[in-house]
């Protein structure tokens, strides 16, 4: 059984969560692992630039999120908006997928993707 890595961009950590509008400053990554079309674990890490924000922040909004899918060996990310440069580096360094979620929740964008429903960036 194959499985592999989906970093989803929601509002709350967990799986209802709506989808968040920007890559870099969600509230949370979802980690989801997919394996024969299904949904199998997830794991919520919360945008920690993000909530530092005020404190001052170094590195740009989606550096937390590009450290975060290296580390986890993520294959593909779903958010509703990206920046070319984050987009850039995820294509270039890493080869990840990137896909535009429909409104919604974080599950019903996973099982559209696995459904071949989501279009690409």
């Amino acid at each position: 059984m194959s499985s592999r890595k989906v970093v989803v961009t929601a509002q709350d950590g967990d799986l209802e969560a709506k989808i968040s509008p920007d890559f870099g400053r969600c509230q949370f990554f979802l980690i989801v692992e997919v394996a024969e079309d299904d949904i199998k674990d997830f794991q919520a890490t919360p945008n920690e630039p993000l909530e530092g924000l005020e404190g001052g922040m170094t590195g740009g909004a989606g550096t937390a999120a590009l450290r975060i899918i290296k580390e986890e060996r993520v294959s593909e990310v779903i958010t509703s908006n990206i920046g070319r440069r984050p987009l850039r580096l995820l294509r270039n360094a890493g080869g990840v997928e990137v896909h535009r979620a429909e409104e919604g929740t974080a599950r019903e964008n996973v099982e559209n993707l696995l459904a071949g429903n989501l279009d690409p960036f």
